[in-house]
């Protein structure tokens, strides 16, 4: 008879122990989505050749999985960058601002924004898209120092005739 009390107090403890586990999941990895897409809406077709003053149309999207709603800027940035073959990197020579735009979040929300890209000026190589979350770093913080600050970043090599 203790046998009997024994399992039935482990059955009643295993169906408690499930219920339980299904009714508070666990959080999983908190984390935004941050990504560009061409002109059809796939990560295909993005501008290489950008002829200055016409406009490309292609979309940002941005989706929040960080369990809060969360305050998201995306800056684009005309750059010029220089590929050093000794440390096998990039480095920003300039960096000129083409555009920003802000927005709330709810948890687990995504949208994918229509944009158009333009640039206005020859001689720069990249175009860079900057994700902020929450905090943006003040206009003293300038090339390098911006990207790193950044939450995200994603950039398209182009050349701007």
């Amino acid at each position: 008879q203790l046998l009997s009390v024994i399992l039935i107090l482990v059955i009643i403890t295993a169906i408690t122990t499930t219920f339980y586990v299904i009714a508070s999941p666990k959080e999983s990895e908190h984390f935004s989505e941050f990504y560009i897409l061409g002109e059809k809406r796939m990560a295909d077709d993005y501008p290489d050749q950008i002829i200055t003053g016409l406009s490309y149309p292609m979309f940002v999207g941005i989706g929040n999985h960080e369990y809060r709603n969360m305050n998201y800027t995306v800056e684009t940035w005309a750059m010029k960058t220089e590929f050093d073959t000794a440390t096998n990197t990039s480095r920003v020579i300039t960096m000129d601002p083409l555009d920003h735009l802000s927005l709330v979040l709810s948890h687990n929300e995504t949208v994918t924004i229509p944009y158009n890209l333009s640039v206005q000026t020859i001689n720069y190589n990249r175009v860079g898209f900057l994700l902020f979350n929450e905090t943006i770093p003040g206009p003293d913080v300038q090339n390098s120092d911006r990207i790193n600050a950044s939450y995200r970043d994603l950039y398209l090599r182009v050349t701007v005739i």
